[in-house]
């Protein structure tokens, strides 16, 4: 928890705040990056240029002031994300809920680049530290949310608490070294079942 500290240290307004900066410099006429990203996945990616053209553009709209609120609270619960909630069971005991952030690995499938930009959202929301695995057909999209990231500003706790790797998958002589519980708390794998498996190991 203590080295999550600085991102306790904001509210989910400052959240807010930076998720709708970031949304605003997301869109695609005027971010260079996503530019660069969705060229180069033209040549990888299984979608057409017109559906992957229409995903990025998509961006945006998940980082605004409106949709991140309805996100966090349907996923999560906003005053879960904000503080203590207290519950009484049906026992009769009374209980505090909080959620907390967790260090945790992102294996993100490329079948849009929407994955990214939900991944990254999240991971804002819940208030966590994240390591993002590229998918190899779609390498580019997390690193280009990234980047514009840290344009927006590299020293806010959003932007330090956010990493973009690709590695091909099946490395053990590197997984073993990352996947250890001191580095990760928790693994969230997208894909089908013989990528899912192999984490399981």
């Amino acid at each position: 928890a203590k080295a999550l500290g600085d991102l306790y240290a904001i509210k989910f307004a400052d959240i807010l705040d930076y998720i709708d900066a970031l949304g605003q410099r997301l869109r695609l006429d005027k971010n260079e990056y996503l530019q660069e990203a969705l060229e180069a996945s033209c040549l990888t990616s299984s979608l057409t240029p017109p559906l992957l053209k229409r995903s990025y553009e998509s961006l945006p709209h998940l980082f605004t002031r409106k949709s991140a609120p309805e996100i966090a609270d349907n996923t999560v619960g906003i005053d879960y994300l904000e503080g203590w909630v207290e519950k009484n069971m049906n026992d009769g005991r009374r209980v505090s809920i909080r959620a907390f952030g967790a260090r945790a690995l992102h294996i993100i499938a490329g079948n849009t680049p929407v994955i990214a930009g939900l991944s990254i959202l999240r991971n804002a929301i819940t208030r966590s530290d994240a390591i993002i695995k590229s998918p190899s057909i779609d390498p580019f999209t997390a690193l280009a949310i990234a980047r514009t990231m840290i344009d927006l500003d590299a020293k806010h706790p959003l932007t330090k608490h956010l990493a973009v790797a690709y590695w091909k998958g099946g490395d053990e002589a590197l997984e073993q070294k990352l996947y250890q519980p001191r580095n990760i708390e928790k693994i969230v794998a997208w894909g089908g079942f013989a990528s899912v498996k192999h984490v399981t190991k």
